[in-house]
C-alpha cells in the first residue's frame, strides 16, 4: 500500500518532485562539472603533447649545430631524444598582395610532430605543409613564392625559390594564435610552414630540440622537479658543445690562413681572403615554459580552477538549502495524512519510509544524472570555448571521479532525506488526534511598518494585507529571502568575474606601460646611447635606457621572483606611469623602491616597510617601500640607479631600452591597425642594428592577454546561465510551495469576488516584494562571494583587481526579477484552476 501511496504522491505532485530533481541535478552537475574541468583540460592537452612529443629543451647557439653536436646532446643520461632543426624567416606576397612573414621549419621526425589536417605529407624539396590558422583547404596546390624583397642571405638559405602547398597542419610548437616575432618585414610572423630539410642550404642546424628520458604529466610538480634537476647538466653540455664548435672553427680559420700564407710565399695565384675571427658563441637553453601557447594554456586552466574552488560549492549549498526547505514544507503540509496513518496503526518507520523514498529517489536520480551530465557537459562547453584559441585537435577527456560522485550523492541524500527525517520526527512526537487537526493559524501581529503612521496610513487595504502576510510567516519569509539572495549572489558573482578579468590588458598597456616596445641589447649601452638613438631617430621619438633583471623577493616564510627595473628616473612617466587608484607615485629616490599591488598583497607589505631583494649572484639589497602602484601583468620592483649601485656595489648594465615610436601620438587620424603596423615596422628597423638582440612589442602582449581573457567569456556565460537556471528553479519551487500552502486562502479570496488578475496580484505582490528584498540581500552577499572567488583565482604573473561595474548590479537584479516574472506568469494559470469549493471544505 505504501508503494502505491508513494507513487500516487509523486504523480499528484509531479511539479514538486521534478523541482527537487532539477535542483539537485543542476547543483551537483555544476559542482562536479567545474571541479573536473581543469583536470580534464590538462589531461587532454597532456595526451596531445605526449602524442606529438613536445620538446622539453630548445637549445640554441649563435654558431649553429652539426650532427655530431646532436649526438653529444643525445648522450646525456637524462635526455631521451634529440633532433636538429633548421629554420628561416622569409617574406612572401599573400593573396591580398600584402607582404607577410613566414617561418619555414624543417619537417621533424620524432620531436614536435605535426598533425595533418588536410592533404598529404611532403615528399620532395619545395613541397610544404602550412599553418591551419593562416591557410585553408582551397590553398592546397597553390604556391608560396619567396619574394624578391628578401635579403640575399635569406634567399640563399633555401635550395628552392617557391613552395607548393600539399597539406595543412597544426604544430605543438604553436598551440594558440601566437606566431612570434622576427627581424624582417613587419616584425611579426604571420604563419609557419614545414618543409623537408633538403629545402634548406645551410649545413648547420639552427637549433636542437630535446626530450627527457622520463615522462611526467604537463604542469605537474613531478615534471617541474625533474626538469629543474636535469637543466643544469643540459646547459653545461650545451656550453661544452658550443665551445668545441667555436674551437673547431678557430682551427679551420687558422689552417686556412696558414695555407693562404704558404701559397703567397710560393708565388701561387690566390684570391684575396678575408677570414674574420669567429665570435664567442652565445647559447640559450629554452624550456617548455618559454613557449607562449604552453604557458597561456596553463594560465587559462588555472583561472577555470580558481572559479571552481569556491563558486560551485556555494551553488551546491543554495540548491541543497532549497531542496531541504521543500521537503520540510511538504512534510508539514502532509501533517494530517501522517496523523491518519498513525491512527490506523502504522509505525513511525513505516510512515517515514514513504517520505524518505519520495525525497531520496528525487535526490538520488538528480545527483546521479547531474554528476554524469555535469562531468561530461561542462568540461566540453569550456573546451569548445577554448578551441577558438588552441589547436589540440582532440576531444576533451571524460573524467569520472568516483570519490566525488559518491560524495555528491551522499550529500544530496543527506540533505533531502535528513530534512525529511527531522520534520517527520518532530511530528511523530505529537499524538495522532492532534496531528489530524490542522495547526492553529499564526496569531496576527503588528509589524514595524504599522508603527510608522505616515507610511502605513497611506497604504491601501490590499497592500497592508500583503505587508502583514510577508512578515507573519517567518519560515516562508526567510526561505524566500535565502533562496533568492543566494541565486542573485551567484549571478552577480558571474558578472563580477567578467568585470574583474575582461579589461586587464587595456588597463596594463593603455594606462601603465605607455611605451610602444622594448629593445634588448647584446651589451651595456651606457656609453652607446647617443649612437643608438642616432641610428633610429627616423622612426623613434624617444627612448629610456634601463636595467632589467630577475631578482628574488625574500622574506622569512617565502620568496618570489620579480622583475627589477632600474632607471635614472628621467622622463620615466612618458614610458611607465606609476600610480595607484588615488594618486600618482613619483619615481623612488635613493634607498627606496616602488612595488606593485600583487607583490604587496602576497607579502603583506605596506608603505614604509623594508623589502629584501636577492640577485642572481646572491647579493642582497634592502630598501624602503616608498609606494605601491597598480599593475596587472608581471610583478615589478622599481629602484633608481643610485640605489642599485649603492646596494649591489656596481653600476647597472643598461641592456634594455623602452621606446616610443615617432609620429603616433601627434596624428589622431591613425587607426588602431595603422598604429600597430607603424610600431611593428619601427621594431623591425630597430632589429637591423647589430647591437640589438630582440624587441618586444606591447601591442602584441596586449592582444595576447586580451585573447586569453576573451576566451573566458564562454566560461563566465556558462556560470551566469547556470546561476540563472538555478534562480528559475528555486523561484518556481518556492512559489509552488507558497501557493500550495495557501489554496484555501486563495479560494476564499475568489469567493469574495476577486477577479483572476486581482487574485494573482494578491499572491504575486508578496512574491515580488520578497524577490526584491532577496535580490537586494543577494547584492551584498554577491559582493562578498565575488571578492572571495577572486582571491582563489590565482594566475602566475597576472593580478586581478576586485571590481564589479554598476551595470552588473543592475543586470543581476534584472535577471532575478525577470525569472520571478516568468514564474509568476506560469503560476497565473495554476491560480485560475484553483476551485472556489476549496474554501467550503471543512477543516475538521
Amino acid at each position: 500500500m505504501f508503494t502505491k501511496m508513494t507513487l500516487r504522491e509523486i504523480k499528484n505532485s509531479l511539479g514538486r518532485y521534478l523541482a527537487i530533481f532539477a535542483i539537485v541535478a543542476l547543483g551537483v552537475g555544476f559542482f562536479a562539472g567545474l571541479k573536473v574541468s581543469k583536470e580534464a583540460m590538462v589531461k587532454t592537452a597532456d595526451e596531445y603533447l605526449k602524442k606529438q612529443n613536445l620538446f622539453d629543451y630548445n637549445l640554441i647557439s649563435t654558431l649553429g649545430f652539426t650532427d655530431e653536436d646532436v649526438e653529444e646532446i643525445k648522450s646525456i643520461d637524462t635526455i631521451g631524444e634529440a633532433e636538429g632543426t633548421k629554420e628561416s624567416d622569409f617574406i612572401y606576397l599573400g593573396s591580398d598582395k600584402v607582404e607577410k612573414v613566414l617561418k619555414a621549419i624543417s619537417l621533424p621526425k620524432n620531436i614536435n610532430k605535426v598533425s595533418l589536417i588536410e592533404g598529404r605529407m611532403p615528399e620532395n624539396p619545395g613541397e610544404c605543409l602550412v599553418d591551419k590558422r593562416g591557410f585553408t583547404r582551397a590553398d592546397i596546390g597553390s604556391q608560396i613564392k619567396i619574394a624578391s624583397v628578401n635579403s640575399k642571405e635569406t634567399i640563399d638559405s633555401f635550395s628552392v625559390n617557391k613552395f607548393e602547398i600539399v597539406g595543412i597542419v597544426t604544430s605543438p610548437l604553436y598551440l594558440n594564435y601566437e606566431r612570434g616575432s622576427t627581424k624582417i618585414g613587419s616584425g611579426s610572423i604571420s604563419s609557419f610552414i614545414y618543409t623537408p630539410v633538403e629545402s634548406f642550404t645551410a649545413k648547420e642546424y639552427t637549433g636542437i630540440y630535446a626530450t627527457l628520458d622520463k615522462y611526467n604529466p604537463i604542469y605537474s610538480r613531478a615534471y617541474e622537479k625533474y626538469r629543474d634537476k636535469t637543466a643544469p647538466e643540459v646547459s653545461d653540455k650545451l656550453d661544452e658543445v658550443a665551445n668545441k664548435r667555436y674551437n673547431r672553427l678557430k682551427e679551420e680559420i687558422s689552417e686556412a690562413k696558414e695555407k693562404y700564407a704558404v701559397a703567397q710565399l710560393m708565388g701561387l695565384p690566390v684570391e684575396t681572403m678575408d677570414l674574420p675571427e669567429p665570435e664567442k658563441p652565445a647559447t640559450y637553453n629554452l624550456e617548455r615554459n618559454t613557449n607562449p601557447g604552453y604557458m597561456a594554456f596553463e594560465s587559462d586552466s588555472d583561472i577555470v580552477n580558481g572559479i571552481a574552488k569556491v563558486f560551485p560549492a556555494f551553488f551546491f549549498l543554495v540548491a541543497a538549502l532549497v531542496c531541504m526547505t521543500t521537503m520540510a514544507r511538504m512534510v508539514d503540509e502532509k501533517r494530517t495524512e501522517i496523523g491518519v496513518l498513525k491512527a490506523l496503526g502504522y509505525g513511525n518507520n513505516a510512515v517515514l519510509s514513504k517520505y524518505l523514498f519520495y525525497a531520496g529517489s528525487a535526490a538520488f536520480l538528480g545527483a546521479v544524472i547531474g554528476f554524469v551530465g555535469g562531468s561530461y557537459l561542462f568540461p566540453r562547453v569550456i573546451w569548445n570555448a577554448y578551441g577558438i584559441m588552441y589547436d589540440f585537435n582532440n576531444n576533451i577527456e571524460f573524467i569520472f571521479d568516483k570519490a566525488m560522485g559518491i560524495g555528491c550523492i551522499l550529500v544530496a541524500l543527506a540533505g533531502s532525506m535528513g530534512a525529511t527525517w527531522f520534520s517527520c520526527e518532530s511530528d511523530f512526537r505529537i499524538v495522532p488526534a492532534q496531528l489530524i487537526r490542522p495547526k492553529s493559524p499564526k496569531n496576527g501581529k503588528r509589524i514595524l511598518l504599522e508603527r510608522i503612521p505616515f507610511i502605513w496610513e497611506k497604504l491601501s487595504f490590499l497592500y497592508k494585507v500583503s505587508c502583514r502576510n510577508i512578515f507573519r510567516y517567518k519560515k516562508r519569509f526567510f526561505m524566500m529571502i535565502m533562496g533568492i539572495s543566494g541565486c542573485t549572489a551567484l549571478v552577480l558573482t558571474g558578472f563580477g568575474i567578467n568585470d574583474s578579468i575582461k579589461n586587464i590588458a587595456a588597463f596594463q598597456f593603455d594606462e601603465i606601460m605607455l611605451y610602444d616596445y622594448s629593445v634588448s641589447f647584446q651589451s651595456d649601452m651606457a656609453s652607446g646611447k647617443g649612437e643608438f638613438l642616432d641610428s633610429v631617430k627616423s622612426h623613434v621619438d624617444k627612448a629610456a635606457f634601463i636595467h632589467e633583471a630577475s631578482v628574488d623577493v625574500i622574506s622569512k616564510k617565502k620568496h618570489e621572483e620579480v622583475k627589477l627595473i632600474v632607471s635614472d628616473g628621467e622622463d620615466f612617466k612618458s614610458f611607465i606611469d606609476l600610480h595607484n587608484s588615488k594618486e600618482e607615485i613619483k619615481f623612488p629616490d635613493k634607498g627606496k623602491a616602488v612595488i606593485c599591488e600583487k607583490l604587496a598583497e602576497t607579502f603583506n607589505y605596506k608603505v614604509g616597510d623594508t623589502i629584501k631583494l636577492k640577485d642572481s649572484e646572491h647579493k642582497d639589497l634592502s630598501v624602503e617601500i616608498a609606494g605601491i602602484c597598480q599593475n596587472y601583468v608581471y610583478n615589478y620592483v622599481y629602484i633608481s640607479e643610485a640605489t642599485y649601485e649603492s646596494g649591489f656595489g656596481h653600476k647597472p648594465e643598461l641592456k634594455t631600452a623602452l621606446v616610443n615610436v615617432r609620429g603616433i601620438g601627434e596624428d589622431d587620424r591613425l587607426t588602431d591597425d595603422e598604429i600597430e603596423d607603424k610600431i611593428h615596422k619601427s621594431a623591425a628597423k630597430t632589429m637591423e642594428n647589430d647591437e640589438v638582440l630582440g624587441t618586444l612589442v606591447n601591442v602584441d602582449m596586449l592582444n595576447r592577454i586580451s585573447k586569453m581573457m576573451g576566451s573566458l567569456d564562454s566560461v563566465v556565460a556558462l556560470v551566469i546561465f547556470s546561476a540563472g537556471a538555478l534562480a528559475f528553479i528555486v523561484l518556481y519551487n518556492l512559489t509552488n510551495i507558497n501557493i500550495t500552502e495557501r489554496v484555501r486562502e486563495i479560494a476564499t479570496i475568489k469567493v469574495l469576488g476577486f477577479y483572476p488578475v486581482e487574485t494573482a496580484l494578491y499572491v504575486f505582490r508578496e512574491n515580488f516584494f520578497l524577490t526584491l528584498m532577496g535580490a537586494g540581500a543577494g547584492l551584498g552577499l554577491g559582493k562578498l562571494l565575488h571578492a572571495f572567488v577572486m582571491t582563489r583565482i590565482k594566475v602566475d604573473l597576472i593580478y586581478f583587481q576586485i571590481r564589479i561595474s554598476p551595470w552588473s548590479y543592475l543586470a543581476a537584479v534584472a535577471i532575478t526579477l525577470a525569472f520571478a516574472g516568468f514564474v509568476n506568469f506560469i503560476f497565473y494559470f495554476k491560480l485560475k484552476r484553483i476551485s472556489m469549493t476549496e474554501s467550503l471544505k471543512a477543516v475538521e
